[in-house]
């Protein structure tokens, strides 16, 4: 994941991820680093990107200094990176083109398929069909630098950025970007929820079954499954069938990466799922002449 040469507005077919870790901690939480080293070896034949504050004058030097003040309406004083993270995903689209998928997503297959996608379409996404207002999510996203969707959409987040560093829950996700792709319905092509959020958040305790495999949960055309980061750091209502207690914190914020992938939870089938697409995607690339 490094940073090779990519040329503003034009499109560079690149993935990108963005981290920052909360105050306090000095790295990754677990989840996340296993994430990130399955998303290098089934996107291996990616040009990926990692952002981080330390490299994002880099990559948006021009980007307002309210980025680095983000909190919630009505919120204490922390930081929200999850918001925060909402504005620098857009951008970096905006001005480089690409693929941006969360840093707690578990790929499936490579995503090359995808940059097609955006070559063909110029704007890709995924609608929540299963929420009542069926919102655009904003979790995986994809464009090309001069679509109409992406260019208006990062003209009303620069816009609102100089103003105010305060934000409500989702102002500067689903509420700005679903009225934009249904208008531009002809410039965007929209991925089926089954086939990007196979469990939705309101469900992710389903991450923990041991009664579920794959196979109940995956279609055949299911190439990304998101997670949601309340069952890592919390906080999750206790689930009494399951045996899990009411915990400020996540239920699995301390399991070690070695319980993440060898465990009998759905979870860990899934990451296990995802590295043997690994090996078999790098097996193939080995025996061709």
């Amino acid at each position: 994941m490094n940073r090779p040469c990519i040329i503003e507005g034009q499109f560079n077919p690149v993935l990108w991820l963005y981290w920052e870790n909360l105050p306090g901690r000095d790295e990754p939480y677990t989840h996340i680093r296993l994430c990130r080293k399955i998303i290098k070896s089934v996107c291996g034949d990616m040009d990926i990107h990692l952002v981080t504050p330390e490299n994002l004058p880099d990559y948006l030097p021009d980007i307002h200094p309210n980025i680095h003040k983000i909190t919630l309406v009505n919120g204490d004083d922390s930081p929200c990176l999850a918001i925060k993270t909402g504005f620098i995903r857009v951008l970096l689209l905006a001005k480089y083109g690409g693929i941006y998928l969360d840093s707690d997503a578990i790929p499936l297959r490579s995503l090359s398929f995808v940059i097609e996608d955006i070559k063909r379409y110029g704007f890709i996404c995924m609608r929540r069909t299963s929420a009542p207002k069926k919102h655009i999510s904003i979790g995986f996203l994809g464009a090309r630098p001069n679509n109409i969707i992406i260019q208006k959409y990062a003209a009303d987040l620069r816009k609102r950025l100089a103003q105010s560093f305060q934000y409500r829950w989702g102002e500067i996700g689903a509420w700005v970007l679903t009225p934009l792709v249904n208008e531009y319905l002809n410039q965007c092509y929209i991925y089926q929820e089954e086939d990007v959020h196979p469990i939705v958040a309101e469900k992710q305790k389903c991450f923990v079954s041991k009664s579920l495999d794959p196979k109940d949960v995956l279609r055949p055309s299911t190439f990304i499954f998101m997670l949601y980061h309340n069952i890592f750091t919390g906080p999750m209502a206790a689930c009494e069938e399951m045996g899990y207690p009411n915990m400020k914190e996540g239920w699995l914020l301390d399991w070690s990466e070695e319980k993440l992938m060898h465990s009998d939870v759905l979870l860990s089938k899934i990451f296990r799922l995802a590295v043997a697409v690994a090996a078999d995607s790098i097996k193939s690339k080995a025996l061709r002449p």
